[in-house]
């Protein structure tokens, strides 16, 4: 999936329309249109961190980097095994409802924005059938709701944004070193060649 892709998979499940987010960003529909048809590939920091903000994600994951935009898979599972010693306060139907009425959102549109069958969404609202992890995933990501939530834990309603943890190398720790020793200027042309690099196939790490 490209960076364009994912500018406007994420624009769609959020609902929100072309004006909306060049409004946000001051920026012409034109110019966001070149983004998402990947006319523009390169994102300049300054559109790259308002644009992950209007769009609720994080830089990472609109530049392919994270594949979740809230909630990474390592971060999920350790969300699961939380859960274990968990007791829900309320039922999943009902967050549900509740949900929807939040968001003013119809059946339809969730049905139209999740893929999942307006009959299965209307059997989870009257608690004849339980969601399963991956359609609780796709309903919390359109809704931007959170997923503990939406299961009727006693957790904040809104989605948590979450980046990856890593363990630094020697070289890592130098280069944040010398990243934070940078004026602003310097710091933005450093993630805008560090950006170049990762295109060129060459300088990538083989999968």
């Amino acid at each position: 999936m490209t960076v364009g892709d994912r500018i406007k998979m994420r624009r769609k499940d959020l609902g929100l329309t072309a004006e909306d987010i060049t409004a946000t960003l001051n920026i012409s529909r034109a110019t966001l249109y070149r983004y998402e048809s990947n006319e523009i590939e390169k994102l300049p920091v300054t559109i790259l961190e308002p644009l992950a903000k209007a769009l609720q994600c994080t830089p990472a994951y609109l530049m392919g980097w994270e594949d979740y935009p809230f909630q990474l898979k390592e971060m999920a599972e350790k969300e699961t095994e939380k859960r274990a010693s968990m007791v829900p306060v309320e039922d999943s139907n009902i967050r549900l409802e509740k949900a929807l009425e939040n968001k003013k959102m119809k059946i339809l549109e969730l049905s139209q924005r999740t893929n999942i069958s307006e009959n299965a969404l209307r059997r989870f609202l009257s608690g004849g059938m339980r969601p399963t992890d991956e359609n609780i995933y796709s309903i919390s990501r359109v809704l931007g709701i959170s997923q503990d939530w939406l299961l009727g834990y006693d957790v904040p309603m809104e989605a948590k944004y979450y980046s990856k943890n890593y363990e630094l190398s020697a070289e890592e720790e130098c280069i944040i070193t010398i990243f934070r020793s940078l004026n602003k200027v310097a710091q933005d042309r450093l993630i805008e060649y560090s950006m170049e690099l990762n295109e060129i196939s060459k300088y990538q790490l083989k999968k």
